[in-house]
């Protein structure tokens, strides 16, 4: 990820922040906002019988396993069950895993959640991989408890604006399911970022402590605004502060 300079493009990311509170996606299929699963499927080819599903669980794009487990979840088919295990034992590809679990939590099998809660306790995966767990976690309302402590660890390790920027948005859903002392870690983590060099983690940052909704942390977004020397972003920490403001 670049650092963001100059005034056009922070005022673009201004208007993004602004703009993030408003917009939510109908659904999410593979990290991306589409309108079914049924169009992701034909888009891709794909037919929606049960056959055709079921075969697409083996098929060669690692997108196209997903939406099929997918789609058979969301058709009820606890029958597919069988057939989506096989294919989830071994699947390699993050996406897809995600996706095979959401299968099998939409079925109510419990090994759905367990699929996605080893995915954050495995080093194996990146941590794009497990910002996309806990906010697959977030849109199910399921707990990301599992996911605390390895983000918490990524960021420990690593300070520079790329990772905190890759790692910023799971903070927010990550934050109810954290204990006391992962809750403040949290908390210290978020406001020590407000004053990161990148435009685009300052303004992240404070869109997250916005979702958290704490009152403590207006005085240190209002801190961080009278230090701002571009007004674009100062008008972005005005819009958080507006924001925390309404919550209270």
């Amino acid at each position: 990820m670049k650092t963001f300079v100059g005034k056009g493009l922070v005022g673009t990311l201004a208007c993004g922040f602004a703009l993030a509170f408003a917009l939510v996606p109908t659904a999410r299929v593979g990290g991306s906002p589409l309108t079914s699963l049924a169009d992701a499927l034909h888009a891709k080819g794909i037919d929606l019988s049960r056959p055709s599903l079921l075969a697409a669980l083996r098929n060669s794009d690692p997108a196209v396993r997903g939406l099929a487990a997918n789609k058979l979840a969301e058709n009820q088919d606890a029958e597919a069950l069988p057939a989506i295990k096989e294919a989830l034992s071994v699947e390699k590809d993050p996406r897809a895993r995600i996706n095979f679990g959401l299968a099998l939590w939409t079925l109510q099998d419990p090994d759905g959640l367990t699929v996605l809660h080893g995915m954050c306790a495995d080093p194996s995966f990146s941590i794009d991989t497990i910002v996309a767990v806990v906010q697959e976690l977030f849109l199910i309302h399921e707990s990301s408890d599992a996911c605390v402590k390895p983000v918490l660890t990524f960021l420990d390790a690593h300070h520079d604006s790329e990772s905190r920027a890759r790692s910023l948005t799971a903070l927010p859903d990550l934050y109810p399911w954290a204990t006391p002392v992962q809750a403040e870690r949290i908390l210290r983590m978020l406001l020590g970022m407000l004053s990161d060099r990148d435009p685009y983690v300052r303004m992240q940052t404070a869109q997250s402590l916005v979702q958290i909704g704490l009152s403590s942390s207006a005085g240190p977004i209002r801190a961080q605004m009278l230090r701002e020397t571009d007004p674009n972003i100062r008008d972005s920490l005005q819009t958080a502060l507006d924001m925390l403001a309404r919550k209270q």
